[in-house]
């Protein structure tokens, strides 16, 4: 397991955030993303989430809220749709928000409801017990699970006790379709990030073929002021290349008071799409 402290507080500034936005940019298919971070000002935690798709099928689907969070739907109900990509992309469990690219939301929030231990870190130790069940999605690119949980304590709000999560195939038994390598990375968002930076994962290297899953850690990353600017800066951001950009969403917390944000979703497809952002 590594702590996100171990990644030195000296890197995690502007410079290194937007950085972190400039290599997203150059990527052209970054597959889909889950990040969490502070806002400029310092006083709202933002989630956000990104799916992207190289081929029709891919795109024939958009994110839509529902009454605890964001779920994927087609964009024809009558398609033939891989069931991989229909998921709970947001999801919320009391004061835990949880972000992922698949129906592992349902695993931690499942896993987060039968929980004993209600300490401090013991929803983020049952965040790990949970996807250490799970493995990388069962398609042919053995796609990354990426999960994100990030939590706003009442007495604590400023803290932001914060999980991350890579589940791809095992770097050391490639020809094994069920092996896989888990890595967590787990700390408090407010005692590493500087304000308007955050932190994020994402499920594909590059646009290669094979696909290859994301290599490493959490990287660094600029986030917006408003749940509205962090929305259109990663989508802008996610589509500036290849435009696979198919949906990204973000949602604020208020570090003052714990109150949540509607989410701000952006669509590319479907009578719903309200992406790009007009100039």
């Amino acid at each position: 397991m590594y702590t996100i402290e171990a990644l030195t507080r000296d890197v995690v500034n502007r410079q290194a955030a937007d950085r972190g936005i400039a290599e997203l940019a150059e990527n052209e298919y970054p597959g889909r993303l889950d990040a969490v971070g502070i806002n400029a000002s310092g006083t709202q935690l933002h989630i956000v989430g990104a799916t992207m798709g190289r081929r029709p099928s891919s795109q024939d689907r958009t994110y839509e809220s529902e009454e605890d969070g964001i779920r994927t739907v087609p964009l024809d109900p009558e398609a033939d749709v891989d069931p991989l990509t229909l998921y709970r992309a947001l999801a919320q469990y009391e004061n835990w928000h949880i972000a992922t690219n698949g129906d592992q939301t349902d695993t931690i929030v499942e896993a987060l409801g039968e929980a004993f231990d209600d300490s401090y870190w013991g929803p983020l130790d049952t965040f790990k017990v949970a996807l250490l069940g799970r493995n990388h999605e069962p398609d042919p690119s053995r796609t990354a699970r990426i999960s994100a949980m990030v939590g706003v304590d009442s007495s604590r709000l400023r803290d932001c006790p914060t999980g991350l999560s890579i589940i791809r195939f095992h770097p050391h038994d490639p020809d094994n379709k069920e092996a896989s390598f888990h890595r967590f990375y787990v700390g408090t968002l407010r005692g590493l990030l500087l304000e308007g930076t955050g932190l994020y994962v994402h499920t594909y290297e590059q646009n290669d073929d094979p696909l290859e899953p994301f290599e490493g850690g959490p990287r660094i990353v600029a986030m917006g002021e408003t749940p509205q600017a962090t929305a259109e800066l990663f989508a802008e951001t996610l589509d500036r290349t290849g435009g696979f950009l198919v949906s990204a969403f973000a949602r604020a917390v208020d570090l003052r008071t714990g109150e949540v944000s509607e989410p701000v979703i952006l669509n590319k497809y479907g009578q719903k799409a309200n992406f790009p952002i007009p100039s």
